[in-house]
C-alpha cells in the first residue's frame, strides 16, 4: 500500500463544484451501466428458449404426442 500527502491544490481541484459534478455524472453513468449490465445477465440466465420449427417437425412425423 502506498500513502499520498493531501496537497493543497488537490484539495482546492476537489472543491471545485465543476469538478464534484463531474465525478458524480461518472459515479452515475458508471452505476447505472452495472445495473443494466445485471440485468440484461438476469434476463439471459433465466431465458427459454423453444425450437418451434423443431417442435412442428417433429409433430408432423408423429413423433412427439
Amino acid at each position: 500500500m502506498k500513502w499520498y500527502r493531501k496537497s493543497p491544490r488537490a484539495s482546492a481541484i476537489l472543491s471545485d463544484p465543476r469538478v464534484q459534478q463531474a465525478i458524480r455524472s461518472q459515479l452515475h453513468d458508471r452505476r447505472e451501466q452495472l445495473l443494466k449490465a445485471a440485468y440484461y445477465e438476469v434476463l439471459r440466465d433465466s431465458a427459454k428458449v423453444d425450437n418451434y420449427y423443431a417442435k412442428k417437425i417433429l409433430d408432423s412425423n408423429g413423433l412427439i404426442k
